[in-house]
């Protein structure tokens, strides 16, 4: 199960949040809409401006502790290396996401075993439609 490490600031320079998930689009919408009170919620930090995917949520867990311990001034730069002018990631990260999700929902890769459709034709079938899938609507 992959993971993501994020950092969510209220503003350019202001307070930083690091957290740890296995939907970063999801859960920023969640500290957006304020759906989970804690310290994100408490300094109204909304804005995702440095996010890592790990391919295990136990490799991102260990990063998240790891990036707490640093300085701020090192957080900082961190930031500025891929988002100097700390705009707002969500959309980049929704897009990005949006293909994994969509393989995944879709069943599309080597995992893929086709089905008998009863008529002798294989047959590969979706978990859910396109119109039920949750990043399309």
């Amino acid at each position: 199960m992959p993971g993501y490490v994020y950092i969510l600031a209220n503003q350019q320079y202001g307070t930083l949040y690091i957290g740890v998930t296995s939907d970063l689009v999801t859960r920023v919408y969640d500290h957006r809409e304020r759906r989970t009170p804690g310290f994100a919620w408490k300094y109204g930090c909304k804005r995702l401006v440095w996010h890592e995917e790990h391919d295990r949520i136990v490799d991102a867990i260990q990063r998240e502790k790891s990036l707490k311990r640093w300085y701020r001034q090192w957080k900082i730069g961190l930031i500025e290396g891929i988002n100097p002018n700390w705009d707002d990631l969500q959309r980049s990260a929704k897009h990005l996401l949006n293909i994994q999700n969509l393989k995944r929902a879709f069943k599309i890769g080597p995992r893929v075993k086709p089905e008998d459709d009863g008529k002798g034709r294989a047959k590969i079938r979706a978990r859910r439609s396109l119109r039920q899938h949750p990043l399309l609507t």
